[in-house]
């Protein structure tokens, strides 16, 4: 029997999506959005359904978030006009598999969640490191160790951390969760300055 995992993240404002296929091979996708999460998350799974499809699965196990699998369950009502189209999607591409079994399961154990993190990761990264050209090195002066301040900033290279707003909202809890960091423009601007 086939795998569908699915999952959501979200910092700042964006969301990311990713879905996880497991038949022998390992088929994924992701992407990034405006839209609130619950929509977000319908996407990634309609995705990986159409996939499973796509591929001739008619067998899967589906797992994901809790608030999605009830609905699909019938246990909760879909109450988000802008959802229904997509539960509806969901719920016609569900009717298409043979056997489908739904299963909720944690963000730790989501094969899903940490490529949505990863999605979120390279998207504000890119942005950070196009701002980071902005700052002169005479922006940035060294403290002590691996400690700077960069643009009026306190930058810790050894825990990579920054004092900046941008730093501790798009390290949302979804990103400590998975254990990753998403560095601001004034982390890599100190990394290109010790690097000359």
């Amino acid at each position: 029997m086939a795998e569908l995992y699915f999952s959501s993240a979200s910092a700042l404002g964006k969301t990311s999506y990713a879905y996880v296929l497991i038949d022998g091979e390992y088929m994924r996708g992701r992407g990034i959005t405006n839209e609130n999460r619950i929509i977000t998350e319908y996407q990634g799974l309609n995705k990986g359904l159409s996939l499973a499809l796509d591929k001739d699965m008619r067998k899967l196990m589906v797992f994901g978030p809790r608030l999605i699998i009830d609905q699909l369950r019938g246990n909760v009502p879909v109450r988000s006009h802008r959802a229904l189209p997509l539960y509806n999607e969901a719920r016609a591409l569900l009717s298409i598999f043979r056997k489908v079994e739904l299963s909720v399961v944690s963000h730790a154990m989501n094969k899903a969640f940490p490529l949505a993190i990863e999605s979120l990761k390279e998207f504000f990264e890119g942005k950070s490191i196009a701002k980071s050209r902005e700052i002169p090195d005479r922006r940035i002066e060294w403290i002590k160790g691996l400690k700077f301040v960069a643009d009026q900033h306190i930058v810790d290279l050894g825990r990579e951390s920054c004092s900046c707003k941008f730093f501790s909202e798009t390290n949302s809890l979804d990103v400590k969760r998975a254990g990753m960091v998403i560095r601001c423009r004034h982390i890599f601007t100190v990394e290109r300055f010790v690097s000359k």
